[in-house]
């Protein structure tokens, strides 16, 4: 029987906690990594996004695209809790934002900068026992159920004179309830994903403005299958509602209501490191909200 990666409830931090206020993480399939407890993880993600925006991605902007860039350093600790897989990580980012006129190719908006960093305290609620690396190897794959919890700070780069920054001047959380199921022992994995997030006020907005925005609702599911030892491929479908933006109270854009479609893959490289690549791109969405598509590639070692 193949078998790969069997998980665990820690997560690759950016794709579970969300990446910066510019770009809109979507998950995808065994998001939750294999390692036993005792483990230190180190991610190395990079995203490319291009949307209908000038860079902002909760606000279109007709005849308009956004290339956003963002690559992300992330440790996080793998450990036992009760019993129970868990444990505490951060992430840090740092972005580029190109954005145009489709129509001539006029410059819009060129910066970069630091996004908000976010630390991350995430538990498995059943399945996947925190386990040494010797039972870990011995123990078949099984359904599980966990709770990750984030934190996004305001302490990215961000100027209160400029419309549009690489961070956000305030404060974030999100909860992610995931719950993977497996009928073979880790051969393929059905993974769903409910999550809310809620944000805080930005009151240094653009001159002084305030800031707000409605929280942000999100359904996911996956399929996933190993192909052969070492790679597996899946998909699965986005549902994400919510998110109204408000300046000095009057709304600013449209609420995302979208779906997106995402396709990803995982393969082993050396001991103890795994590659993944995934690709989501808006497939319904109200006729003025935003659409995008995002490329993620991502490394993550173990040690």
């Amino acid at each position: 029987m193949i078998r790969l990666s069997r998980p665990t409830l820690l997560a690759a931090v950016l794709a579970v906690i969300g990446t910066p206020a510019m770009v809109s993480a979507q998950g995808y399939a065994r998001m939750f990594l294999n390692a036993p407890k005792d483990t230190d993880m180190l991610m190395f993600t990079y995203l490319n996004t291009r949307s209908n925006t000038e860079g902002d991605l909760d606000i279109s902007s007709p005849g308009t695209e956004a290339r956003i860039n963002v690559g992300s350093f992330a440790y996080a600790r793998i450990m036992s809790i009760f019993g129970r897989t868990g444990g505490p990580g951060f992430s840090i980012p740092y972005l580029s934002v190109d954005s145009s006129d489709s129509a001539t190719g006029q410059s819009l908006v060129d910066l970069e900068g630091w996004g908000d960093p976010a630390l991350t305290f995430d538990v498995n609620l059943f399945g996947a026992d925190a386990m040494t690396r010797e039972q870990f190897v011995l123990t078949p794959s099984e359904t599980y159920l966990s709770l990750h919890l984030a934190l996004g700070t305001p302490w990215g780069s961000y100027d209160p004179a400029e419309a549009l920054n690489t961070g956000g001047n305030r404060w974030n959380g999100k909860a992610t309830l995931n719950y993977s199921l497996t009928a073979d022992e880790g051969v393929s994995w059905f993974d769903f994903y409910a999550a809310a997030k809620i944000f805080g006020d930005n009151d240094e907005y653009f001159g002084g403005r305030e800031r707000s925005q409605e929280p942000i609702f999100s359904l996911e599911a996956h399929y996933s299958h190993n192909v052969n030892p070492r790679i597996w491929l899946g998909g699965g479908l986005a549902y994400n509602n919510g998110g109204q933006v408000a300046v000095d109270g009057l709304e600013t854009g449209t609420a995302q209501n979208t779906v997106k479609g995402i396709a990803s893959a995982g393969f082993r490289l050396w001991k103890g490191s795994t590659g993944i690549i995934s690709y989501n791109h808006t497939l319904i969405r109200p006729d003025e909200a935003p659409k995008e598509g995002t490329l993620m590639l991502q490394l993550i070692m173990t040690f």
